[in-house]
This record gives structure tokens, sequence and C-alpha cells, in this order.
């Protein structure tokens, strides 16, 4: 997650990355052509907007698997991301 900075020239630039551990779930089998859409929370120190990005790393045996049905060699990600704005910060 990074809080995005906007100016008013219309540039924008991204502050210090806010990072988080993944607390939800170890494993997912993701068939051809499926989609999962899992929810999942974070905790930013204010309102703003933010980028929010997810990015997992396929595990060596996957990405073998992958290259011996023909896939380019390489690192894969499953990822996403998201603009979210929050409006109204909740105090501790």
């Amino acid at each position: 997650v990074w809080n995005v900075d906007l100016n008013g020239d219309g540039s924008s630039k991204l502050g210090e990355a806010i990072r988080q551990k993944n607390y939800s779930w170890v494993s997912r089998v993701l068939r051809s052509g499926e989609t999962v859409q899992y929810p999942f929370f974070v905790r930013v120190p204010g309102a703003g907007p933010y980028l929010v990005q997810f990015s997992v790393p396929l595990p060596e045996a996957e990405i073998r698997q992958h290259q011996k049905a023909g896939g380019p060699t390489g690192r894969i990600y499953w990822d996403g991301a998201a603009g979210v704005t929050v409006v109204r910060a909740r105090g501790k």
C-alpha cells in the first residue's frame, strides 16, 4: 500500500510503502480461465488516496511445470492493484 501525493499541477508520486503480510490463506489452486476474488484489509495512517497492490510469486515447482508445458521463462507473479480513497480515518 502506498499513499499517493497529488500535486496542484496534476502530477503525483507514491509515498513510502506500507507492507503487510498475508494472514488469511496459505494456498489456492487456480484453474485455467478461473478468477478468484479475496477480500483483504490493510491499515493506513490516515485519510487520502492510496494505491493497494497484491503480488505473490509462483513457487518454483509451479514455474517448472509452466515451463515444461511450453510457457516462457522468468519469474511469474499473481498480482492485482486498485486505487482506494480513505475519506474518514478512525482514530486510534
